[in-house]
């Protein structure tokens, strides 16, 4: 079986080029196989002083989907996150899950990996982002990633709705977990996405014994692109666990000029200390890449998280490759 599916992945890299390796498995069976290979250059600011880190965050992923009907599939996801520069580092799961798609029922989705509202909303200033490092304006928390399940509805004129909930881990004494769930209300067409959300996270988050510091969030997002640049804008009222909030408002903007491509994003973070005492952070990042070749670009990121004497800014710079 692997000897049959490694000759496969060779065939489909000449026959799909560099970006996945797609081949058939039988008549009713498509495999997908996508190799990504990183390499970056971090230097982090602190309280004293800064912190440079050379790393690999590199990642392996296979994707399969077999046809049951017309209007029927069955598909899988696996990622594996690997670091080719650090000797001995950890190879660790990532996003990995199984699911139903049906064009006239909608998606089923079950494993563990990054909620729609996390990936359109939360994420929706960051375009074109290439670092692993970082170098972003913050992002809401919204969701856990693990023990989830999701539903996203056919669309309708562009119109759909997903919902999602996920388990949390068990507290630290092995005795007790509960569900966070998620509700997103999306319009798609014609290069004009908006959504809105709200999501009620666990009290315990992905990692075991840990309490959640976030108790709900309501968000909405929205993004146009109009030929080579997209503009995005995003709003978020994140309630912790103190019942005190933090409101995220801002735009990104990406744009694609030949080999090159932008980005640059600003946010104003308004956090409540107090009922009557709160704190703004105003954040940037900004950042370029350029294609060397089809699948391979090197890139520079920067960015501002408004803290006191720039705690946290990071610079990176780094070269990747997609097989």
């Amino acid at each position: 079986m692997f000897k049959k599916t490694l000759a496969a992945v060779a065939v489909g890299m000449v026959a799909f080029g560099a970006q996945a390796a797609e081949f058939k498995i039988g008549d009713d069976v498509v495999f997908q196989v996508n190799f990504e290979l990183l390499a970056e250059i971090a230097n982090t600011k602190l309280a004293i002083g800064s912190n440079n880190i050379f790393l690999g965050d590199s990642q392996i992923q296979l994707k399969g989907t077999k046809t049951v009907s017309p209007d029927l599939s069955v598909f899988g996801q696996i990622e594996v996150d690997f670091d080719q520069i650090i000797d001995n580092a950890p190879a660790l799961a990532d996003d990995s899950k199984i699911g139903l798609a049906s064009k006239t029922l909608g998606t089923l989705t079950f494993g563990q990996y990054d909620s729609f509202m996390e990936d359109n909303m939360a994420e929706a200033i960051g375009i074109i982002g290439h670092p692993k490092s970082g170098a972003f304006v913050t992002e809401p928390v919204v969701t856990n990633d693990g023990r989830s399940i999701q539903y996203i509805s056919p669309k309708f004129q562009g119109l759909f709705g997903v919902v999602g909930m996920n388990i949390s881990t068990l507290n630290a004494a092995g005795t007790e977990h509960n569900v966070g769930n998620n509700f997103v209300l999306g319009y798609d067409l014609d290069g004009l996405k908006v959504f809105v959300g709200q999501s009620t996270l666990p009290k315990w988050t992905d990692v075991p014994g840990t309490l959640s510091t976030v108790k709900s969030v309501t968000g909405a997002a929205a993004s146009y692109k109009f030929g080579d640049t997209t503009v995005a804008v995003s709003g978020f009222k994140s309630t912790k666990t103190d019942d005190l909030d933090t409101n995220y408002v801002g735009i990104g903007v990406g744009h694609v000029m030949g080999a090159f491509d932008f980005n640059f994003a600003y946010q104003s973070v308004v956090t409540n200390t107090s009922t009557t005492v709160s704190t703004t952070a105003n954040q940037w990042h900004a950042g370029m890449g350029y294609t060397v070749t089809k699948g391979t670009v090197i890139y520079f990121q920067t960015n501002s998280l408004g803290a006191t004497a720039n705690v946290g800014d990071i610079m990176v710079a780094g070269i990747k490759t997609t097989f």
